[in-house]
């Protein structure tokens, strides 16, 4: 995730080498058939990593750039703007939100 002073621009995923994705971020690419997103100026600039499981970390990118529309994502992912439920689940588990109802009795409340 990429953001430019606080607000987030860009959310992306790396299946083999971190490094090499990141950096093509930071640097002109002399490649004009591949449309990348290049941040030259690095003032206000921060990155966040999240380490999770390859399988996941496709779903967590779409579910991400669907929920909160960063600028800087073209994507094909705005124009159906619905997730399955797997996608949900990840979202859910990243933001901390709860993946399913918690019962409780009332009795067992102290109100």
């Amino acid at each position: 995730m990429i953001y430019k002073n606080g607000v987030l621009r860009y959310i992306g995923f790396s299946k083999t080498n971190l490094y090499r994705t990141m950096y093509r971020h930071f640097v002109p690419w002399p490649d004009e058939t591949q449309k990348r997103v290049v941040y030259l100026n690095l003032k206000g600039i921060k990155c966040r990593v999240i380490y999770c499981d390859a399988a996941k970390a496709d779903k967590l990118e779409k579910a991400l750039i669907i929920k909160l529309k960063p600028k800087d994502n073209e994507s094909k992912y705005w124009l159906t703007n619905t997730t399955d439920a797997k996608e949900e689940k990840v979202y859910n588990l990243y933001t901390g939100a709860q993946v399913k109802d918690i019962i409780t009795r009332k009795d067992e409340i102290d109100l």
